[in-house]
């Protein structure tokens, strides 16, 4: 086994530079008397550099890691900005056509992830509340295109008063 220099990673990945010391397999190789050249890498402790840099690969991976992460952000935000002019358009046309209260519920509260159960079936059994109001519901959902908003309907419970 012959010796070589080491780096060190911060991210425990090895650096292998020039053979420090050739083993008797590689001396053997070298000169013509074996078949088989020596595989086996070694480093000693003297001849080992730990330093507080990344490897190249990481180095690369964290730089994708990280593009993909800002575009993930830049679209959501988008969309965020998106959801809330269409929630004010819709807040402001229902309170313009009944003068009633509406709520509007967050546009996640309504989809069904398997943990949560959608908004109108939550609401199903609820139709009076105890002042003798009624509650209906208007449930629809976001659709999305290739990164486009296609249409967009938020859930909301309107409240009449009666």
């Amino acid at each position: 086994m012959c010796y070589h220099r080491r780096t060190v990673y911060s991210c425990r990945h090895n650096g292998w530079a020039r053979r420090v010391r050739t083993c008797n397999l590689q001396k053997a190789f070298l000169d013509g008397t074996f078949s088989k050249e020596c595989e086996i890498m070694n480093a000693h402790p003297l001849h080992s550099v730990k330093v507080t840099i990344v490897c190249q690969a990481c180095a690369k991976k964290q730089r994708k890691t990280a593009a993909t992460l800002s575009k993930i952000r830049a679209e959501l935000k988008m969309l965020n900005k998106k959801v809330e002019k269409v929630a004010k358009a819709q807040k402001e046309k229902a309170s313009s056509e009944d003068g009633s209260q509406v709520s509007v519920c967050p546009p996640w509260e309504g989809i069904n992830d398997g943990e949560s159960q959608p908004a109108t079936e939550a609401l199903k059994g609820k139709r009076s509340s105890e002042d003798g109001s009624q509650a209906s519901e208007n449930a629809s959902w976001v659709g999305i295109d290739d990164g486009e908003l296609e249409s967009i309907s938020l859930n909301a419970v309107v409240m009449n008063d009666a």
